[in-house]
């Protein structure tokens, strides 16, 4: 393996503890604070799943620093009006599965797509 076969298998798995700390957020909730023995007593200490996505998502940062700087990527990837037109489309599915009742929340829990994500 080179050195791109390496920074690509680390931004693979920055993105399954993403995924992980994610699915963690949606069994437990966001501002949990999960302990190792469900059987115990809830934490109330330490870093809280929200907090644990932050961190994942910076590593995952990192690495993509990383593949910048060796050239795999362009530095100007990002791409604001892709970004835009995927916010607008997760939008209309949510939209959509409100309408079927598969989807059920508050409006001010509603991600803006300006910046905004609607909690804490």
């Amino acid at each position: 393996m080179n050195n791109l076969g390496h920074i690509l298998t680390c931004a693979a798995e920055e993105c399954g503890e993403v995924s992980k700390e994610i699915h963690k957020a949606l069994r437990f909730g966001l501002d949990d604070q999960v302990t190792l023995d469900p059987n115990g007593p809830r934490g109330t200490t330490g870093p809280t799943n929200r907090d644990k996505i932050v961190e994942e998502l910076n590593d995952l940062m990192g690495v993509v620093r990383m593949l910048e700087t060796c050239g795999a990527l362009p530095h100007d990837w990002q791409d604001a009006e892709r970004q835009a037109r995927k916010v607008a489309k997760v939008s209309a599915y949510m939209g959509y599965a409100r309408r079927v009742g598969a989807l059920e929340n508050a409006p001010d829990e509603l991600p803006t797509g300006r910046g905004g994500h609607g909690s804490k």
